[in-house]
């Protein structure tokens, strides 16, 4: 603000203009302050402040300005966000991970919702045959197709080669099929040329407003993938989970 002629700032009309409100208001009436925490730009980068603001009354108790003080928490506030990303991510795949899995499903207790249980069949024998950097490939280009397969979702990667994908409603039953056919096929389509038996299997549970528990519903949509993942054994001539 070089060069305003502060008398006539109106500091209103700037805030209004340049700042952004990213949290509540918190007041504090012990020392009639508010404060809040805004962005704004700054030299074309993204800054985040915390505003304190007190008013300024004169003998009539009429407002005569304002005293304002912004303290740019922008590091802070990164370093907060890459510390929560690192504790809620996975690192190979960069999906969420099991334990923001359960805080999820722990705010949408209660809704309808429909889990998709994902395991890779056969996916020790990559490991074994190809090499484990090969396996790290198939988990992330696996998580990647779950992503572009499935973006009405919330993506996970449980650990190992399990997925669980969470949508928060019940979507259609044909458009739901045709997803986790897509999905099975671009599994499939990474190694047909060298081993057909390579895939996916999907269990597939919806808890249409009933009042079901994390574990159990996890258990129900594993006892089908694993129902699933029989079949496909079976059409491949193994037993190998």
């Amino acid at each position: 603000m070089d060069g305003v002629d502060l008398a006539l700032f109106d500091y209103r009309k700037w805030k209004k203009e340049k700042l952004t409100a990213v949290s509540e208001e918190k007041t504090n009436e012990k020392k009639h302050t508010v404060s809040q925490e805004f962005t704004t730009e700054v030299d074309g980068e993204e800054h985040i402040y915390v505003v304190i603001e007190q008013e300024i009354r004169d003998y009539f108790f009429n407002s005569a300005g304002y005293f304002v003080l912004l303290h740019d928490v922008t590091m802070e506030r990164n370093y907060e966000k890459k510390i929560l990303q690192a504790a809620n991510t996975d690192p190979l795949t960069g999906l969420y991970n099991r334990r923001f899995f359960y805080n999820y499903m722990q705010e949408l207790q209660g809704r309808s919702l429909t889990l998709l249980y994902m395991d890779l069949d056969h996916f020790k024998e990559i490991n074994d045959s190809f090499g484990h950097n090969r396996g790290d490939d198939v988990l992330r280009r696996t998580a990647k197709a779950i992503c572009e397969i499935f973006p009405q979702g919330t993506a996970f990667r449980l650990g190992g080669d399990e997925f669980a994908l969470i949508i928060d409603g019940i979507p259609d039953e044909e458009e739901l099929q045709a997803q986790c056919d897509k999905m099975v096929y671009s599994v499939k389509d990474m190694f047909r040329s060298t081993d057909s038996r390579i895939s996916v299997s999907i269990g597939r549970v919806s808890t249409e407003g009933k009042d079901m528990d994390i574990d159990s519903l996890i258990h129900e949509g594993d006892a089908k993938m694993y129902s699933i993942k029989q079949e496909h054994h079976k059409e491949s001539g193994g037993r190998k989970r």
